[in-house]
């Protein structure tokens, strides 16, 4: 039986985001594009238009919000005093939803504490074994289990590991410039960072939770 394509979304949120031109290339391809409040402004510059809109709504543009009332789309909106931020509600509509690959937009920068809230959600997204995957210009960075993984060559791109449990353990890296052999890495260790790519990345660990981190560079 031929495996089924896993359902994917793209959701915006309110932090560091690419230009309006890049939002409209990179929103193609997913069966859910969401926005979280104040990040809808980005895709109406970019004429883009969501199938669901998250949040308080304080945030988001007047203009915005009329056209896209205009063009008739969903708003979920929440009190603006609530027990968990515009992203983590747009986080937990999107596993209702059924997705099971989940790229974000804005969820790093701007201000710290949202931030850092969002890195939780990498848990959230484990305990429900969908893939979060959280995107810049310039950066990817995700989540995983324990297990086998293949990150294919990226010329150009550092590829980083960090606990995001307190141990990671039984670590084996190939094909970068620094391999590693049944390595640990702890909370707070920065060995696995500024790793580079020599070809397809094969990675496998047995216990813990690690983040993978693909930063572009400038090197020619």
């Amino acid at each position: 039986m031929k495996e089924q394509a896993k359902k994917r979304a793209l959701l915006l949120l309110n932090g560091e985001l690419p230009t309006p031109e890049e939002i409209r290339e990179e929103s193609v391809g997913y069966e859910f594009l969401v926005s979280a409040d104040g990040a809808s402004d980005i895709l109406w510059q970019a004429g883009v238009i969501p199938d669901l809109i998250v949040g308080d709504l304080d945030s988001i543009s007047k203009k915005a919000r009329r056209i896209f009332e205009e063009k008739s789309v969903r708003f979920l909106r929440f009190s603006p005093e609530k027990d968990k931020t515009d992203g983590h509600l747009a986080v937990e509509t999107l596993i209702e939803e059924g997705m099971k690959e989940i790229f974000v937009y804005g969820a790093m920068g701007g201000r710290w504490d949202q931030s850092l809230g969002n890195l939780g959600l990498l848990s959230q997204a484990l305990k429900h074994d969908i893939d979060l995957v959280f995107l810049s210009s310039n950066n990817r960075m995700t989540c995983k289990k324990p297990g086998k993984y293949i990150f294919p060559y990226r010329r150009g791109w550092y590829f980083s590991l960090l606990a995001y449990s307190d141990r990671v353990e039984e670590i084996d890296l190939k094909g970068a410039r620094y391999e590693l052999r049944q390595a640990v890495i702890k909370k707070g260790d920065t060995i696995g960072i500024s790793n580079e790519y020599r070809g397809d990345i094969k990675l496998s660990f047995k216990k813990g939770d690690l983040l993978i981190i693909e930063s572009r560079f400038d090197r020619h």
